[in-house]
């Protein structure tokens, strides 16, 4: 049991730990149930509480908060032997693989993986702790061919998941920037990771002149088929950078079928779904939620003491 200031202390103590931005975790509208599972995870946090994990394996556990999740890994502390709550996404501590068939010997192997890779495509935006420092440096420890590609997946996902996530598209687009620039940096050839790169500008409002002329000279380029099989993608995304709208379905109109829907997946092609309205920047704008809670648990305890001294 913690008094209710102390409890709000080993919040604030977890939420750093675990890389939980507080502003995202309106714990004053919490249900009662989302409630009672963050302070049962608090209180195991701070060794008041214990969790026995019958598995004796670290255990994935996903917090629902309701309008968001933590993700967490139960380990074992080896000097206490209590199982102890740790971010999913703390790559210094743990290390991720699947398993996967070889094509060419047919045989089952391990292939490494980072945390971001498990989240479903475009629901990044829906996990309160991240580690947004923590991102580039996971790819980085990755060996194999694979790794770029899958880097720029995750790229596509974060920018994806900011478009579904108005109050943190700041946070996501900007680790969809930093890990972009990591895979630009791995394969400068890969025109797409560059036009990745202007789109996110777009999204964060830094999309500049020189940027513009940019694009357009890729526009061109692809109108002159210059990328090959590519070039018709290629020509409708940047048609699509550069706002020329009214050419837009008629490039769709000129791809298979099954490139055409495919096109539509594309975080690229959310600007022609709002095409303007604008991409509005939002923020958690939730500095009140805590400092208020903060203040009515300080005014209780005042209030308590007051009673208290006068009741001798």
């Amino acid at each position: 049991f913690l008094e209710p200031l102390d409890y709000f202390l080993a919040l604030t103590e977890m939420c750093e730990d675990l890389g939980i931005d507080p502003k995202l975790c309106r714990v004053a509208d919490l249900s009662e149930s989302a409630a009672e599972n963050l302070r049962d995870v608090c209180l195991c946090h701070s060794g008041k509480a214990s969790f026995t994990n019958k598995q004796a394996i670290p255990l994935r556990h996903e917090l629902d908060l309701g309008a968001g999740k933590i993700l967490l890994l139960w380990v074992k502390d080896d000097e206490t032997g209590r199982w102890v709550p740790t971010s999913f996404f703390d790559t210094t501590k743990h290390v991720f693989a699947v398993t996967q068939q070889n094509p060419n010997t047919k045989h089952k192997q391990l292939v490494p993986v980072t945390p971001y890779d498990f989240i479903p495509f475009g629901e990044l935006g829906d996990v309160l702790n991240l580690r947004p420092d923590l991102l580039v440096p996971a790819y980085e420890k990755l060996v194999g061919d694979f790794v770029v590609s899958q880097a720029n997946q995750t790229v596509l996902s974060l920018i994806a998941s900011a478009d579904k996530t108005p109050h943190r598209r700041n946070e996501l687009l900007t680790m969809a920037s930093d890990l972009n620039r990591w895979t630009i940096e791995q394969d400068k050839d890969c025109l797409y990771y560059t036009i990745n790169s202007f789109q996110i500008k777009k999204r964060l409002g830094t999309f500049t002149d020189s940027d513009r002329e940019a694009v357009h000279t890729i526009w061109m380029n692809a109108g002159r088929q210059i990328y090959g099989v590519d070039s018709l993608s290629i020509e409708t995304g940047t048609s699509i950078l550069l706002d020329k709208t009214e050419g837009i379905d008629y490039l769709l109109g000129k791809m298979g079928e099954s490139d055409r829907e495919f096109f539509k997946t594309l975080p690229i092609y959310f600007f022609h779904q709002i095409r303007g309205c604008g991409y509005v920047l939002g923020s958690p704008n939730n500095e009140a939620d805590w400092s208020r809670i903060e203040k009515r648990i300080m005014d209780e305890e005042v209030e308590e003491t007051v009673k208290a001294i006068n009741r001798r």
